[in-house]
């Protein structure tokens, strides 16, 4: 059967509700894909951006986890995460670890430093308390003394008082122990043999062995004068062996008055002005003390001096510990030693008041500023130009103070690293400076010093040693403290 266009025409006229369905259906499915297209682009961006969103306030909440940082040579140990219970608490405990190993570190090097605890007392040091009790940074009044219309008298009294008792304890007057006899009987300081006694005995020996050969009743031959000659040299050598056994290492008060400004009588230093170098001894007190010199600021630098010897004199017995005698120890002799003053200290006039202006003029001026350094952020400010530990002293710094001792000593040759090492290790000390020289052994035994028998050289070095601030200064009368160019503020007197 044929089927026309008119055929199909009439089809669709009686299935019009079908013919449109299909048409519809045909039409929906692509606009319908494009339709759903687009509202799932719009679905998806707007979830990104939703997501996006939250991302970025996550990554916000990030923390950064720093462990505490004790040496700013180290690089810092840090770590950016996001919030976490178990990090934190591991941070946590991590840095109280830490602090509380810097702390004990820290408690250790300022009581090390100060003489006190095990690690001092076994390099032979003890706690470095003062002289007099009482006297630094100034004698204290009770309550009623405090409260009392004459208060201001009772201190100078009081103050008076204190002072004559350094005076003594200085002096080693009135029962009490010479200071610097003390620090040389530590060690065992003796001297060498004395020549008059020396030759008395061996003149008496003389005499002895002549009468025995000869009954004096005739000259000695030329044989029997040689034989007598060799056992007097061996007697004069056995004595001067044996005067070297009897001490530890040579030396005497002569050592630290070698220098004319080492010796100098006190009170003869200038008005409060610059240290020059020709004047940057600190002069030991050992006959007299000027009464003009009597006061607390110079009686605590005498009595600082006292404690910076003490530690250089710690490393000498330390360096000779278990030699038996001077010819056999390391350091055989201490010929010289210089204290310097402390580096930029401005010298007090004590015939002035406290309060005079001129020393209100030296509080008021501007501290001096820190050396240009390029250690790390936290660490002192060095100044390699001073020494080449760059270690130096100032207002500025608030961490430690800076002394500086000159020494000449005749040290055996072949152990003299034992010294270095000696002196780096009873205190925080460094050397700085070293020079070698020649010795005439021969020449030594002619003055009676008997260096053993080997090889020894003349030592001549520079120490610096470090005072840590934490303890030092608050033993420091104000003026002590101003002529070291530390800020002080003005306590005022007793009414």
């Amino acid at each position: 059967m044929k089927v026309t266009a008119k055929d199909i025409l009439a089809w669709v006229k009686s299935h019009i509700v079908i013919v449109v369905s299909v048409i519809f259906i045909i039409a929906v499915l692509p606009v319908a894909f494009i339709v759903s297209s687009g509202w799932l682009k719009k679905i998806v961006n707007a979830q990104q951006e939703a997501a996006s969103k939250e991302l970025t306030a996550v990554k916000g909440a990030d923390i950064t986890y720093n462990l505490l940082q004790v040496d700013p040579t180290q690089p810092a140990v840090s770590e950016k995460n996001a919030p976490n219970a178990a990090l934190i608490d591991f941070f946590k405990k991590a840095n109280e670890r830490v602090a509380a190993s810097a702390a004990t570190a820290t408690a250790k090097g300022v009581e090390f430093n100060q003489g006190k605890g095990p690690l001092a007392a076994a390099v032979g040091r003890s706690e470095y308390k003062p002289l007099v009790e009482g006297l630094f940074p100034k004698p204290a009044l009770s309550e009623a003394q405090a409260a009392s219309p004459t208060a201001k008298d009772i201190f100078v009294e009081q103050e008076g008082i204190k002072l004559n008792e350094m005076e003594d304890a200085m002096l080693g007057k009135r029962g009490r122990p010479n200071p610097y006899g003390k620090l040389l009987e530590d060690i065992r300081a003796g001297g060498p043999m004395d020549a008059a006694r020396l030759e008395e005995i061996l003149r008496d020996m003389r005499a002895r062995e002549i009468e025995k050969i000869t009954s004096n009743a005739r000259q000695l031959t030329e044989e029997e004068a040689a034989r007598l000659k060799a056992q007097l040299q061996d007697r004069r050598l056995a004595e001067l062996q044996a005067n070297a056994r009897r001490a530890g290492v040579y030396m005497s008060m002569d050592a630290l008055l070698a220098n004319p400004a080492a010796s100098m009588t006190s009170g003869q230093r200038g008005r409060r002005g610059p240290v020059t170098e020709s004047r940057a001894i600190s002069a030991i007190v050992h006959d007299r003390i000027a009464p003009a010199e009597l006061t607390r600021h110079n009686m605590f630098l005498k009595q600082w001096d006292v404690w910076v010897l003490g530690d250089f004199l710690a490393a000498v017995r330390l360096a000779n510990q278990g030699t038996d005698g001077a010819d056999k120890a390391v350091v055989k002799r201490v010929e010289s030693i210089e204290i310097r003053l402390p580096d930029g200290m401005k010298e007090i006039d004590p015939s002035a008041a406290p309060q005079d202006a001129e020393m209100a003029a030296l509080t008021a001026a501007e501290p001096e500023a820190p050396p240009t350094s390029d250690v790390p952020a936290g660490m002192v400010p060095l100044d390699k130009s001073k020494s080449i530990t760059g270690r130096v002293r100032g207002g500025w710094n608030e961490i430690y103070e800076v002394r500086r001792i000159k020494a000449t000593c005749i040290v055996s040759s072949a152990r003299l690293n034992e010294f270095l090492a000696a002196i780096a290790k009873v205190n925080f000390m460094s050397v700085t400076d070293l020079d070698l020289n020649e010795v005439d052994a021969w020449a030594a035994l002619e003055e009676g010093y008997f260096y053993g028998d080997e090889h020894v050289v003349r030592v001549t070095l520079e120490v610096e040693s470090i005072w840590l601030k934490s303890w030092l200064v608050p033993m420091m009368p104000e003026e002590f403290r101003k002529s070291l160019g530390m800020k002080v503020e003005e306590a005022a007197p007793p009414a």
